[in-house]
């Protein structure tokens, strides 16, 4: 079911679907637990709806109550609606303290979006703000 909600887009039911199953009891009577990767699906749900960046970053947090630890899928995530709202110095931010816990999250992907918006045909303000981090995550990539 939640493959196919995923291939049909299907974004508004798997984030009610899942909102909706941790709120409820497992055949044992106890709340149901996701784990790491069921979590993820309604962290890309989140993002494709257009969360931002904050409330992505919420949600990784809550992962603690579930005793779930994001692993590099759940900060891909985050990091691309960083990009998308073209926070540099928060996905920057992001990108040390990931360093410093011992998670690496490669964004090379990440930067050739940012790559190729700085030659599309947006604003310029929305290209400088591209090109900086990119900027910034290269050196980032390189030091690491």
């Amino acid at each position: 079911m939640l493959a196919d909600w995923t291939t049909s887009q299907r974004w508004e039911d798997i984030k009610g679907y899942f909102e909706a199953w941790i709120k409820s009891l497992d055949r044992n009577g106890k709340p149901n637990k996701p784990d790491v990767s069921l979590y993820n699906h309604y962290l890309r749900a989140n993002l494709m709806m257009k969360a931002s960046a904050g409330y992505l970053l919420d949600l990784v947090a809550q992962m603690e109550d579930f005793n779930l630890s994001p692993n590099t899928v759940s900060f891909n995530f985050v990091l691309k609606a960083m990009y998308e709202g073209l926070e540099t110095e928060a996905a920057e931010k992001l990108l040390q303290r990931l360093a410093n816990f011992g998670l690496f999250v490669h964004p090379f992907v990440f930067m050739e979006k940012l790559r190729c918006m700085c030659f599309s045909f947006c604003s310029c303000e929305l290209k400088f703000g591209a090109l900086c981090l990119y900027v910034r995550l290269s050196f980032y990539c390189f030091q690491n």
